[in-house]
């Protein structure tokens, strides 16, 4: 039981934030970008942040563009995206930016429609894999599923 609290307590939030990230973020974008509006952009500036991912660890640089451009309506939209590796642009540079008409903001995006699509693949499998240690937690506090890996005898006493 013990077990199925600690799957409960780290799977439940990370199978929530992944879950978020997936319908929130990077389903927008990756509809975005393969159905969506384009429009021709311009980066205002790029931002590194620069750090490490742990105190034993590698360091960990995030280049974060503003990037502003104009929707076939005529609204001005600016927004900030980050720049994954491969994704090369500067302050000043002209791109073609991808959005969805109905909320252009947070589904606009510079990125390649095969990007997106990874990105998708990514999270989704993240957020299944950890939805599904989240169940075998709760079938372990349950009690259908023993710590063991056996199902549980309720003939046994």
């Amino acid at each position: 039981m013990r077990l199925g609290i600690l799957f409960v307590l780290f799977f439940g939030p990370l199978t929530a934030l992944f879950g978020w990230l997936v319908i929130t973020r990077t389903i927008p974008i990756y509809r975005a970008s393969r159905r969506g509006t384009a429009a021709q952009g311009r980066v205002l500036r790029i931002k590194v942040r620069e750090g490490n991912a742990s105190s034993n660890s590698y360091p960990l640089r995030v280049r974060l563009a503003d990037i502003e451009f104009t929707t076939a309506e005529g609204t001005r939209v600016t927004y900030r995206e980050g720049l994954e590796t491969g994704v090369e642009c500067n302050a000043h540079d002209s791109v073609t930016v991808h959005y969805d008409p109905a909320s252009p903001r947070t589904s606009a995006t510079i990125k390649d429609p095969d990007d997106t699509g990874r990105n998708l693949l990514l999270l989704g499998t993240i957020a299944l894999l950890s939805g599904l240690a989240l169940l075998w937690g709760v079938l372990l506090i349950l009690g259908v599923v023993s710590d063991s890996g056996g199902s549980v005898d309720p003939t046994a006493g």
